[in-house]
């Protein structure tokens, strides 16, 4: 009984293991700021960890300037002096925006130091308060993906490599469903955003393979 009292105890810890992923926060006289890498993609419960070590600068994802982040944080409020680390634990899946607000009127950070975390649930299809059911199938797949949506309608999907990259773009048809040709790309893990009218947007995973 104890043996099974103590498994049930350590199960949550077991099921919330967190991977921390670093990203170096960089920018000063003749270095262009920014986030590197500037995008990213983890699991849900995962933290990131910025590091600052040059600059003047800040991570904001306040959903003041990012309405459509699933939730808000910020290392401060406005950019700080290097050096500092900041580090958040994602606990809400989704795709996240962030930016550093620091520079001047002249030369504002915002220009090139945007940076994007996009948080996958290990659950794979949920039900989604704003878009319902979304399923992608099958996966893996080989030369088409299709994808199959309850509620909410997107504007656009797109297929985003794992560093953020996006590899192929177009706009939604009418209907429940939509296929998505997926020939000509290589084998390998990718993201499909979809983003309705209102900018909000849903993230789902699938695996190409030859």
């Amino acid at each position: 009984m104890k043996k099974l009292i103590t498994l049930i105890a350590l199960a949550p810890m077991i099921l919330l293991a967190q991977t921390t992923h670093m990203v170096q926060v960089v920018g000063s006289i003749g270095v262009t700021p920014a986030y590197v890498p500037a995008n990213i993609t983890i699991d849900l419960g995962d933290i990131v960890r910025w590091e600052c070590s040059q600059g003047t600068h800040n991570v904001y994802a306040e959903q003041d300037s990012f309405p459509n982040n699933p939730e808000g944080f910020n290392s401060n409020p406005t950019a700080q002096a290097s050096p500092w680390d900041y580090e958040f634990t994602f606990t809400v899946a989704g795709f996240y925006n962030y930016g550093c607000n620091g520079g001047t009127i002249q030369n504002p950070h915002w220009d090139t130091q945007q940076g994007t975390v996009t948080v996958l649930d290990p659950s794979s299809v949920r039900e989604d308060e704003i878009w319902g059911r979304i399923e992608v199938f099958p996966v893996p797949t080989r030369q088409e993906l299709t994808v199959r949506f309850d509620r909410n309608r997107p504007e656009q999907l797109e297929i985003l490599g794992l560093d953020g990259r996006t590899i192929a773009r177009e706009a939604a048809v009418q209907g429940s469903a939509q296929q998505l040709d997926l020939n000509g790309m290589p084998a390998g893990s990718y993201l499909l955003r979809c983003t309705d009218a209102n900018g909000r947007v849903a993230i789902r995973s699938f695996v190409k393979v030859d």
